[in-house]
């Protein structure tokens, strides 16, 4: 177990007890605290993930200068579609040799457009001011 994981559950069983006003029960437990002491320097400085913000998604789009017409167009739906719509990257792409997770790809189905809030046939899309996604699976689902 993790060391976040361990901490999150003593803290909900001294919640827990204070709600009942038995008080905290581990706050008074030296041996505890240096447990978790250890378990944080143990499991060293937290992994940080940074924001796919634009200029990396730019820099994307100069990397595939030489892809052809139609891989350019699908990585830039893909990437501004799901820097837009602040979607988990399991919501939209592959999951590289695990392949595609099939509850959660994007189907055309799952794309609703509309022009003033009337919705549009395939053939009119171009007109499109809105765009609704319907996420069938997400990871918040859990």
């Amino acid at each position: 177990l993790k060391f976040s994981t361990i901490k999150g559950k003593i803290g909900q069983l001294n919640a827990m007890h204070v709600q009942r006003g038995w008080g905290a029960p581990f706050d008074s437990f030296a041996r505890v605290k240096q447990a978790l002491q250890t378990l944080r320097r143990a499991a060293g400085a937290t992994q940080r993930k940074h924001p796919a913000g634009v200029p990396l998604i730019e820099e994307c789009f100069l990397l595939a200068a030489s892809w052809s017409v139609a891989n350019r167009a699908i990585l830039r739906a893909a990437l501004t579609g799901g820097f837009s719509f602040m979607l988990r990257c399991s919501e939209y792409l592959s999951r590289g040799g695990a392949g595609w997770d099939a509850g959660k790809v994007l189907r055309g189905k799952d794309l609703m457009f509309k022009a003033g809030g009337r919705l549009l046939r395939p053939e009119e899309v171009a007109i499109a001011d809105q765009l609704t996604i319907f996420l069938r699976e997400s990871k918040t689902d859990q």
